[in-house]
């Protein structure tokens, strides 16, 4: 089955820009692909476009140049995934693509912890230290083989999740008063959360949930069944397999999920909890 290919990239719109694509880069246009979500992929590795030329809507160029942005239709794009592991191209990319499109979601990956808040300063949204979240994948498997249960140990994660997303704030908050304001609004986000059976919120009206009082989150829309209910009321019951929408700080956010995904049934195998979509 040929993927969602586009002839002409410029007439995307609300799309998502795939800038590299090594693991990271194929793992995402997989996942936007089975989410039916519209993206483009561009690849310095000409040999790497020609093999996914038929299969990807993938073209080779360097997205540090303006005009190659532009043609990926940057100004209409909805979110920018730089995957690639030249520090300097990634932070050159995201100045320009957030000269080009104010209001573009930039996501980063980058190698260190401290080059987290000189990306953020330079316009990206979101910035994934590899560092960082493997520290966060190697304790939990550690812990896994205790058997430390799956909730203690997402907890765990959520916690130093929290830790460091304050210390990139203070860091990133290192600069001029007018920056500043612009930069508070990215630590608020909509979060999509599918909620597990075994998570302890099934069955209970969203009065009785204690999202908002508890843990700082507001419901702000349920989909459910194909329909979306959009600022559902009090006695509002959460079912299983509910996708629910919350708003909140971004620490706020990353510490909830664990009470998404509730405590596994016995002899369940370890899972995930599930993943953030903002």
């Amino acid at each position: 089955e040929e993927k969602n290919k586009n002839s002409d990239d410029c007439a995307l719109e609300d799309h998502l820009i795939i800038v590299g694509f090594g693991i990271s880069g194929k793992h995402l246009a997989h996942v936007a692909h089975e989410s039916g979500i519209s993206y483009t992929i561009l690849e310095m590795n000409p040999e790497t476009v020609h093999r996914y030329h038929d299969k990807e809507p993938i073209s080779h160029g360097d997205a540090t140049q303006p005009v190659v942005l532009e043609h990926l239709g940057v100004a209409k794009a909805r979110v920018l995934a730089i995957i690639i592991s030249d520090p300097a191209a990634v932070r050159a990319i995201a100045i320009e693509a957030r000269r080009l499109n104010p209001n573009l979601y930039i996501v980063a990956r980058t190698r260190f912890v401290t080059e987290v808040a000189p990306l953020r300063r330079l316009g990206a949204n979101e910035v994934i230290a590899e560092e960082f979240e493997t520290s966060i994948e190697v304790f939990s498997r550690v812990l896994t083989q205790y058997l430390v249960p799956r909730q203690d140990i997402d907890a765990f994660a959520a916690r130093i999740r929290q830790a460091n997303y304050r210390m990139i704030r203070r860091m990133s908050n290192m600069v001029d008063p007018l920056d500043e304001v612009i930069n508070r609004l990215p630590d608020m986000g909509v979060q999509a959360m599918r909620l597990g059976e075994n998570s302890p919120l099934c069955g209970l009206p969203l009065s009785q949930s204690g999202l908002r009082p508890t843990y700082g989150v507001t419901v702000v829309a349920i989909h459910r069944q194909g329909e979306i209910h959009a600022s559902p009321e009090p006695q509002c019951c959460l079912e299983a397999d509910d996708i629910i929408y919350l708003f909140g700080k971004t620490d706020k956010l990353y510490a909830v999920k664990p009470l998404f995904s509730g405590p596994l049934k016995e002899n369940a195998a370890p899972s995930k909890s599930a993943e953030a979509v903002m």
